[in-house]
């Protein structure tokens, strides 16, 4: 049963007309989703993991996201790179409950997209969009430009999906001292725990839709061990891990990274949530604030 859902999975899973919505696949996922879940639960009971829903991220990022920060301390700042249009990223759900940050995207056919949706780029006290491509000599300038919108010295949340060099742009935080609670990184499922493997840098890097992609969550975990922080979760989806600073760990039961490993199901992503997503709701918290202001 197992394998007939993941092979239905595969082909439903598809970018033709109706697919991404198709409501046979939606109960589909959710069924082995829930299966997932309950063999999770059986081993780590108290796994964050545990906590994934969605509401806008690809995949179950918001529920752990709104898990982490119920048990932590926070101002509701944040900075997402590599979001595409929006619609289905980890920090829209955070607008939407009162936080601000920045949103971060390279292709600038993707900010016009936002731009448009929202009617503007730059939101005071909400949101600003930067278009750029980030490297390793922009990172930490993207950072500070983030700290400065927010107007705070310190940042709750990071999160980051180029689908290549994002190792070293974490690398390079890090060494530079910019160090948010929490950091949501996406790393390569294909390799499991022990196997400390990284694509090359290369600047101009743009995935090609292989498996050269990323980091493993080993790589990810020596690095952040590295710079005082504790592997937290990775989501079922085999996709993303979070990461937490040392001194907010206690609030949370710690497992070990083989524990905490989740592979690569891809037939998972993204996982799909009723009708289609847009930036609608965002824009009329904007233009509300707007109408105050003014």
């Amino acid at each position: 049963m197992r394998e007939f859902i993941r092979r239905v999975l595969r082909g439903l899973n598809t970018n033709t007309a109706n697919s991404p919505y198709n409501r046979y696949t939606q109960v589909l996922q959710a069924a082995e989703y829930a299966r997932l879940q309950e063999r999770v639960a059986e081993k780590t009971p108290e796994n964050l993991a545990l906590q994934g829903y969605k509401v806008y991220s690809q995949q179950d990022e918001d529920g752990i996201i709104n898990a982490i920060f119920k048990r932590i301390p926070h101002n509701g700042t944040f900075v997402e790179i590599g979001l595409q249009d929006g619609t289905e990223c980890n920090s829209l759900n955070l607008l939407l409950n009162g936080w601000k940050g920045i949103w971060v995207e390279g292709d600038p056919a993707q900010v016009s997209r936002i731009s448009k949706s929202i009617g503007t780029t730059e939101a005071p006290g909400i949101l600003k969009v930067i278009n750029t491509f980030v490297d390793r000599e922009s990172i930490l300038q993207v950072c500070k430009e983030s700290l400065a919108f927010v107007k705070s010295g310190t940042l709750d949340f990071f999160s980051m999906d180029i689908d290549g060099n994002d190792y070293y742009l974490v690398e390079e935080m890090l060494k530079g001292d910019f160090k948010p609670s929490v950091f949501c990184v996406e790393y390569n499922g294909r390799f499991p725990v022990g196997m400390n493997v990284k694509i090359k840098y290369n600047r101009e890097h743009l995935w090609d839709m292989t498996e050269y992609m990323g980091a493993s969550l080993s790589a990810y975990t020596d690095l952040m061990g590295r710079h005082g922080y504790t592997l937290l979760c990775c989501n079922v989806v085999g996709v993303n891990a979070f990461f937490i600073r040392n001194e907010f760990a206690g609030h949370f039961k710690i497992y070990s990274e083989s524990e905490l490993y989740q592979p690569a199901r891809h037939y998972l992503s993204p996982m799909m949530h009723g009708h289609p997503p847009s930036l609608r709701f965002l824009r009329d918290r904007i233009e509300s604030q707007t109408s105050k202001g003014s």
